[in-house]
């Protein structure tokens, strides 16, 4: 068993002088839709869009180019999204949600501390939900219903050099730390 994940690991790779191997086109009947809406959120303008407010920019740009999915990647039995600027080596699933709150915001690690599936924020119930067993997480990732066994990890949020708002994946926080702009 052991052989195959090295093998699917070694195939799906990138390298320095190749890309990893693909279908050769994109699928873009499965590409997520990068317009969603969700019933009774407000709708805020960010970077580019032409009528966004200068102060969205840097969360505009953040959220295109740390978080943004570009494509679907699948095999037998899982999908999962890639970014838009993805780490070197594999790419993986790095998703993450990005919550505004009295004072600042946080940022919420989106996979499931039960088998590492993407989970998915479901608007109508205000919770966040795996899609594959069934767990559920509040707004601040505690978890409402198992069988995760953990709370969602809490993540570093910062601004860079040049003052963009930056989510680091790699990096969990205490509960409760709000980034203050």
């Amino acid at each position: 068993m052991l052989e195959a994940i090295y093998r699917y690991h070694d195939g799906t790779k990138h390298r320095f002088h190749a890309f990893a191997r693909s279908l050769g086109y994109l699928d873009w009947a499965s590409q997520p839709n990068p317009f969603r809406s969700f019933h009774d959120s407000p709708a805020i303008a960010l970077s580019p869009r032409p009528d966004a407010a200068a102060a969205t920019a840097s969360v505009g740009a953040m959220l295109r180019y740390s978080l943004g999915i570009s494509a679907w990647k699948r095999d037998a039995w899982f999908r999962w999204p890639l970014r838009v600027n993805p780490s070197s080596g594999n790419l993986h699933p790095t998703e993450a949600y990005v919550v505004g709150c009295p004072g600042g915001v946080y940022a919420l690690s989106a996979v499931c501390t039960h088998l590492g599936c993407i989970t998915r924020f479901l608007s109508d119930q205000g919770v966040i939900a795996c899609p594959c067993h069934g767990s559920r997480f509040d707004l601040e990732g505690n978890v409402v219903e198992g069988p995760a066994p953990r709370p969602l990890p809490w993540l570093d949020v910062g601004l860079d050099t040049s003052g963009l708002l930056v989510v680091d994946t790699a990096i969990t926080v205490a509960h409760g730390k709000v980034f203050k702009a």
